[in-house]
């Protein structure tokens, strides 16, 4: 406490106060940009890299839309509130997160690889939900409209 006061009462009181402040703004700054909830957080931009591959899954017939890395219960209350059956887990955890990659269309499920829902006829665009290795299409979910939000490229 005894050095504080003595910076206080110094000279360079103010200056030193405001380099103080700048730093600690700065620092704030900076771990929000690190959090995991930001739309490209280090997981996130990972999920860039299956691009070619969902594109090639829809035969280079779209326009990209964004990409996102959620959980697979985020994915399936997303897709139950717009009244389409929820993905199958295939062994994964709720929690667990993947890659989608969102495109429109118009697509029809003979023309994508491994299309969701059953029976849908066609959809005006489709999410590519990746595996957890990032190298394997789990399924090309077909939509009237989409219901995730996919953030901007």
């Amino acid at each position: 406490m005894e050095g504080l006061t003595r910076m206080a009462s110094g000279r360079g009181a103010i200056p030193r106060l405001v380099l103080l402040l700048a730093c600690l703004g700065a620092g704030l700054a900076l771990s929000a940009c690190a959090s995991p909830t930001g739309a490209l957080a280090p997981s996130a931009t990972s999920c860039f890299e299956t691009i070619p591959i969902a594109s090639e899954a829809l035969h280079d017939h779209d326009r990209l839309l964004g990409v996102r890395y959620l959980t697979l219960s985020t994915i399936n209350g997303d897709l139950r509130r717009e009244k389409i059956r929820p993905l199958p887990t295939n062994g994964l955890r709720a929690g667990v997160h993947l890659c989608v990659v969102g495109y429109h269309g118009p697509f029809e499920p003979s023309a994508v690889k491994t299309p969701w829902p059953p029976g849908k006829r066609r959809g005006l665009d489709a999410l590519v939900v990746f595996s957890t290795d990032r190298r394997h299409i789990l399924h090309t979910v077909l939509v009237s409209r989409l219901p995730l939000r996919l953030a901007r490229i």
